[in-house]
Formats: structure tokens, sequence, C-alpha cells
């Protein structure tokens, strides 16, 4: 401590604070995933390569909080899937979240009303919008479709037992997008109805999900932690993009 930390020392308390919090997450990201680098040393030359502070800050952000989730056994699977939803959406978010009826008010120029039908019209226009910068789902999607490797998609498609109807004895495949939507509809019956997801940290569990306004069975044979090291993956794969992107 010199003489000018002297003059204010708030500040330096501040700024000392924040050095050992950035340290912190730093060490903890790398714990997340360093079987993803090959030693400490390549975890570090991955940092230095973020030129967006931004950037690299939310990388370290998300990593300690995953950190949370990877290592506290006392989590099961249902949290781990909605924190990590959580982590997709913070990383994918240019803008802080606002909902729907303020970001009408604060784009309210682009509104011009007439008559109902072109009320109806530019009403599906302004939450397509909105939906581009705020959706959840559409940043879970891009995510899994786009940094997710090939094999690991088929995987987890492979891995689901999806049956329409009780009577169903076979079930039937589902596609990416189905997936994503079961996905989402899993996270919103825990997160808005109280009810637990078909999920287990050792596989194997299935249960009823509300889907399309009806009951139907969905089977995951996939381990949780098999799912995470998925994810760790396309986690590092997402921020090297976006490394490359602030290269070009």
């Amino acid at each position: 401590m010199n003489a000018d930390d002297l003059s204010n020392p708030l500040e330096y308390i501040a700024k000392q604070q924040y050095k050992n919090r950035i340290e912190f997450y730093t060490k903890n990201t790398f714990k997340s995933f360093e079987n993803n680098f090959k030693d400490e040393s390549e975890f570090n030359k991955f940092l230095n390569n973020f030129n967006d502070e931004h950037e690299k800050f939310k990388f370290i952000f998300c990593g300690n909080y995953y950190h949370y989730l990877k290592f506290n056994e006392g989590l099961n699977a249902n949290i781990q899937l909605i924190m990590i939803l959580s982590i997709v959406e913070k990383i994918y978010s240019k803008d802080n979240f606002i909902d729907f009826k303020d970001w009408c008010a604060k784009n309210q120029s682009e509104i011009n009303i007439r008559d109902f039908t072109s009320f109806k019209s530019m009403l599906e226009c302004l939450k397509s919008q909105y939906h581009k910068i705020h959706g959840s789902r559409q940043k879970v999607s891009g995510f899994f479709k786009d940094y997710f490797d090939k094999e690991d998609k088929k995987c987890l498609l492979d891995s689901i037992i999806f049956k329409p109807t009780i009577e169903d004895l076979d079930g039937e495949k589902i596609d990416f997008n189905k997936f994503i939507n079961i996905l989402y509809i899993m996270r919103n019956n825990f997160v808005h109805d109280a009810r637990f997801v078909p999920l287990h940290k050792e596989g194997g569990i299935g249960g009823n999900i509300r889907y399309n306004n009806k009951e139907v069975f969905v089977h995951f044979e996939m381990k949780m932690d098999e799912f995470l090291k998925m994810f760790e993956k396309a986690y590092i794969k997402y921020f090297r993009s976006a490394q490359n992107d602030q290269c070009n």
C-alpha cells in the first residue's frame, strides 16, 4: 500500500476486494474446466486471448457459478439443469434482461396502431424483435445447435425415450428442436408448476411432463456427469469462438 492508496483507502479496499474476487472466480473456473486444457498454463493462455474484458469476466463469472453446480453434491439433477440453462442465457445476453412490457415502453417509437389488424401485426413484430434479444429459448437452442459436437447431439437424442401416450410402448424418435422444447418444458414445469423433472444424476429415470397441454412420458438414460462433460466442451467452444470474433 503506497501513499496514493492512503489518500483514498475506501477505493483501495474496493480494488483489493475486486482483485480477490477475480482470483477466486479464475481459480474455480480452472478447476471446473481443467479437463478441457492440458494444464493451468494453457488455461491462462486461453484467458489472455480475450481482448474484450467484458467477455473475459463473463467467462470466469459463469465459470465460478458452474463450479458450484458441478461440485456441490447436495444439488440434484433438476437444479443442475436449471443452472445450466441459466448459464447459457447469461453468456448469450448482450443486454441486461428487461421484461416485454418495459421493453415495449422503451421502444414505443416503433408502435403505430391504426386498427385491430395492424395492432395484431405490430404485436407479433414486437414479440419477434424482443425474443431475438431476450428470448431464453432461442439462446439455449442456438447454444446447443452451434456449440455441441455432432456426436454429442446424437448421444443426447439417443438417450431420450419420448412416449406421447401411455399406450405407446416403444416411444418415438425426437429431433433436436423437440429436444430443446422438452428441456424448456421441464424447466418451466419445475420453476412455475413446482414439479420435479424426470432427471437423476445416475440416469435411467423417467417421469411425466406437460407437453402441448397433455401428460407425456420422458425417459433419460444419460447420466448427468456425461451431460456436464458435453456442456463443458460446448462452453469452451463458445468462448473460443467469441475470442475469434474479437480478432476479426
